[in-house]
């Protein structure tokens, strides 16, 4: 940084550097965080845009990066920082470029091995001399448009691109979990639908064989007569980004009474209670950082529309009938059960889902003796606050093949189950199995 407005911010920024514990961040979630690399991120800039990244830092602090600012150091104290920096993010202007303070902080930790990534603060100015020298051919991300406003929405989209950029140097634990891509980024294809995939094949070495394996034991058994043809890693950054805001929003909510479950005003609540503690272990197989429920979900559909539900999100079409449990995107964690669903030579679509405030729904909501139409969220809406509903479920005595409902002897005799999910950046696609 200069020294113009530096004594003037100075207690400031030491309060900022405490608040932010970006050594020692509190462990205050239910899931544990994974020990933080020794390297650091460091964000280089002159005082003139002090406010904002202030207000920067302090949300990738939010998301456990290990944020350093340089700030009322000695050189020697400063240089040890430099040493042990993975990322240099640098926030280019002209004052930054004149500012000897700027050049050295950059020089030296571009000399030390730190991936420098510069951020343009203006889109019509551009680095000369020294500051070209660094910066020119490397990947830029836009700051121009980001003010104090906007920036906590746009946090994660520069997360993403970060991590994007420097790839494994800094170790991006805000975000880790069996929800991101299990390949490599760099190694998927560009698709027609605007995303990325790659078919898995057992030559393609380790990292292929070991999704291999996990796909085939979460599909379990599929149906006599169904086979699978190839299997397929996919990725969209539009996506990925709205469930990565997503949860954020699921983890400040949870916390808020308007979305607690209140089963005190239905009637079969301990049953309700079993639908919900099943739910909840299914979440206990999902591995994440994260504190929010996260589940793995499957989903049948068309190949005619995958494209569409890959590139545009999932949908609430109604082609079958208008929802027996609410008007919804329905998903189940049975492989066999999507089938229904699918067909044979179709798809099968494996989810993350968060999971905010659940309903549980149970036979009362949907009698034996009933007719879809007649059952309690038949066409409906989320009921009230709550996000989802989940309806563990059997063959009815109907005897008709697609009419499943929740048993009304009780959970423990589900066979399979839904849940109906309504909105659609809660669902995250990743994996697509095609039938044969």
């Amino acid at each position: 940084m200069t020294s113009g407005r530096f004594q003037k911010g100075a207690r400031k920024l030491m309060a900022m550097q405490t608040a932010v514990k970006a050594f020692k961040p509190e462990k205050k979630h239910d899931v544990d965080v994974p020990a933080l690399k020794k390297k650091f991120l460091v964000l280089s800039y002159h005082d003139e845009v002090e406010e904002i990244i202030i207000t920067f830092a302090d949300l990738l602090c939010e998301y456990n990066i290990p944020v350093k600012l340089l700030v009322d150091l000695t050189q020697r104290q400063e240089w040890k920082i430099l040493d042990d920096t993975a990322v240099i993010c640098c926030f280019l202007s002209a004052r930054y470029q004149n500012s000897p303070a700027c050049k050295n902080q950059l020089e030296y930790a571009s000399m030390a091995g730190a991936a420098v990534v510069p951020f343009q603060m203006s889109k019509k100015w551009k680095p000369t001399g020294w500051l070209s020298s660094i910066t020119d051919g490397r990947k830029t991300i836009d700051f121009s448009e980001i003010k104090k406003t906007n920036i906590v929405s746009k946090t994660v989209e520069l997360i993403y691109e970060l991590r994007t950029i420097v790839g494994k140097k800094l170790d991006f634990g805000g975000f880790e979990g069996d929800f991101n891509c299990p390949i490599p980024l760099e190694e998927l294809q560009e698709s027609t639908y605007g995303g990325k995939f790659i078919i898995l094949r057992k030559d393609f070495g380790d990292s292929h064989n070991k999704v291999l394996r996990m796909v085939h034991e979460w599909l379990g058994y599929l149906p006599v007569g169904y086979n699978i043809e190839k299997i397929e890693v996919v990725f969209n950054s539009n996506r990925y980004r709205m469930f990565e805001g997503q949860l954020m929003s699921a983890e400040h909510r949870q916390e808020q009474a308007a979305f607690q479950p209140n089963l005190s005003i239905e009637d079969s609540q301990e049953e309700r209670q079993n639908v919900l503690d099943k739910l909840y272990d299914l979440a206990k197989k999902v591995q994440h950082n994260r504190r929010v429920r996260i589940v793995r979900m499957w989903h049948g559909c068309k190949r005619s529309i995958l494209p569409n539900l890959l590139s545009d999100g999932f949908a609430t079409l109604s082609i079958l009938d208008s929802g027996w449990f609410g008007s919804a995107m329905y998903l189940t964690s049975s492989a066999k059960y999507a089938t229904n669903y699918s067909g044979n030579h179709e798809c099968l679509v494996l989810c993350y889902v968060l999971i905010l405030n659940p309903f549980p729904v149970v036979a009362s909501d949907a009698p034996s003796t009933a007719e879809p139409q007649q059952f309690r969220f038949y066409g409906a809406g989320n009921y009230k606050s709550y996000q989802c509903h989940y309806i563990p479920v059997s063959p009815s005595s109907h005897g008709k093949p697609s009419d499943y409902r929740p048993p009304a002897e009780g959970t423990l005799y589900a066979k399979y189950d839904e849940l109906a999910v309504f909105q659609q950046s809660d669902i995250l696609p990743q994996i697509v199995v095609y039938l044969k």
